[in-house]
């Protein structure tokens, strides 16, 4: 009998372990990052408002229509 020499199996056993190893990854990930999967209360255009705003909160963004003024720059110590 040559058992030890016998690897016909020896393929198929690795590809399931390593197709298992990447289902184990994908489950902790999801575990991990549920929280983006869930719905929110929040709508896309109010999501985009906030995005445009940034993390100020203000309705609009701070412009007085004037560039900005470089005529007296700061002066060096």
């Amino acid at each position: 009998m040559n058992l030890k020499k016998d690897e016909k199996g020896q393929g198929s056993a690795e590809y399931l372990l390593l197709v298992g190893g990447v289902i184990v990854v994908a489950i902790i990930a999801l575990v991990v990052y549920q929280s983006y999967f869930r719905p929110t209360s929040i709508s896309y255009d109010q999501d985009i408002e906030i995005i445009r705003n940034g993390s100020e909160g203000s309705a609009t963004p701070p412009d007085n229509g004037s560039p900005p003024d470089d005529s007296n720059p700061p002066s060096m110590p």
